[in-house]
């Protein structure tokens, strides 16, 4: 099994990187996400059930044939909804995912998810939201104890993140999320692992492979940095996923990823703060 280490070093530059975004860079680039975006313009329609239905399809968000920002935005446009109870926010997921256009792979296992979801009472409490973080940490743990699941699966904390974007856009919820809560595991994040330096063991997509199955290291790579930047991990996934379509292992596309976040409105001043992140985040890139 390969050895895998956390470099110290990288922790703190990346958390320096963080702590000079700060809360406000963050908030701004969150409002930016397209996966926020679509969330966003699913509250017309959906109302306070939002956060709820967006948590259900963080579930079954895996193995796509697309990118995640087109899926998102697949969902909010397609997914109707008849009624306001949790067997209707359900039913309603299943329907779309029986149409999606990206999330058709392994189909019976996630309508199986869903029925799990659909048969869970403790969820009910979830349907008329309040927007607090111990509310979302509640989630976390109730969705796991529903799936029969791990808490700090890729699907249960990234639904508490969709979560809270729904309570965010749809209620005005201002707080931040809750540090106890790690961040998502999925090929981005991995990816975005392995450029930083955050954590060293190997090289190449063979390495990227093995940290997306090595989950509790990256995470408490990530945790480390959080604690050091004050950003709760689930705040850095919302800056760094979006960014990690731009870096790559051998080079990073800084300024097409700068490009992107002026083309939609991103004020100068947090740009400046992105571009040194982006900096800490291709750290290995701009070494060769």
């Amino acid at each position: 099994m390969s050895l895998l280490r956390i470099d110290e070093e990288r922790v703190y530059a990346l958390a320096r990187a963080l702590r000079e975004l700060g809360v406000d860079g963050v908030a701004e680039l969150e409002s930016r996400d397209p996966q926020f975006l679509a969330i966003a313009s699913l509250c017309s329609r959906a109302g306070v059930l939002t956060p709820l239905l967006a948590a259900i399809n963080a579930t079954v968000s895996y193995m796509l044939s697309g990118r995640g920002e087109d899926y998102w935005w697949e969902f909010s446009t397609r997914v109707r909804v008849v009624g306001r109870g949790l067997r209707d926010a359900v039913d309603a997921v299943a329907k779309f995912l029986q149409g999606s256009s990206y999330n058709r792979r392994f189909l019976s296992i996630k309508l199986a998810r869903l029925r799990k979801l659909a048969r869970c009472r403790a969820l009910e409490r979830f349907v008329q939201p309040l927007p607090d973080r111990s509310v979302i940490a509640e989630l976390r743990m109730v969705l796991a104890q529903c799936l029969g699941g791990d808490q700090d699966s890729k699907t249960v904390v990234f639904a508490a993140k969709m979560y809270y974007y729904g309570l965010r856009a749809c209620l005005g919820y201002t707080g931040t999320l809750p540090m106890e809560i790690p961040i998502p595991v999925d090929r981005r994040v991995a990816t975005v692992t392995a450029a930083s330096g955050l954590v060293e063991g190997g090289a190449g997509r063979g390495f990227v492979e093995l940290l997306t199955r090595r989950r509790a290291v990256v995470q408490r790579a990530w945790g480390l940095v959080a604690e050091r930047s004050g950003i709760a991990p689930l705040h850095i996934d919302s800056v760094i996923w979006p960014l990690a379509r731009f870096v790559h292992l051998d080079r990073c596309l800084i300024t097409d990823a700068l490009t992107q976040l002026r083309s939609v409105g991103t004020p100068p001043n947090v740009l400046k703060r992105v571009e040194r992140l982006l900096n800490e985040l291709c750290w290995k890139s701009r070494r060769t």
